[in-house]
């Protein structure tokens, strides 16, 4: 599958909001790395980026929503891509949604099958003035 750097993250939230387990898997490389949002570890392995996301689909009503898109491309490889952002998690917990504001960051190189080498998402800390 071709993928574009313009789309990508839009079908990464699908497949995140349609709990489609294996195909947002597919969308990582063999040996892309991912310092995920809900884990205190990174995962480097397919088998646990898959156990990641099988256990984060468990959860009650879970989905994710775009806050703000950035992208940018790089000229020393063709193909390289580097989208990055916030978005909000949000699943329910004892009868009531929780929201998880986030930053991303997902490092592309669109001549993989699976595009995705690094993505790093971590949880927007409240801050009390």
């Amino acid at each position: 599958m071709k993928y574009n750097a313009d789309k990508f993250l839009s079908l990464w939230v699908d497949l995140f909001n349609g709990l489609e387990t294996q195909s947002i898997v597919d969308l990582y490389d063999t040996n892309a790395i991912l310092i995920p949002t809900f884990s205190p570890s990174s995962t480097i392995y397919k088998a646990d980026i898959k156990y990641y996301f099988d256990e984060l689909f468990a959860k009650d009503s879970v989905s994710v929503d775009v806050r703000e898109v950035k992208k940018n491309s790089f000229n020393a490889r063709e193909g390289l891509s580097i989208i990055y952002g916030t978005y909000s998690f949000s699943f329910k917990a004892d009868l009531s949604l929780l929201n998880f504001p986030a930053r991303f960051t997902f490092l592309l190189d669109l001549s993989l099958p699976g595009p995705i080498i690094h993505h790093h998402s971590s949880l927007i800390s409240e801050t009390k003035n």
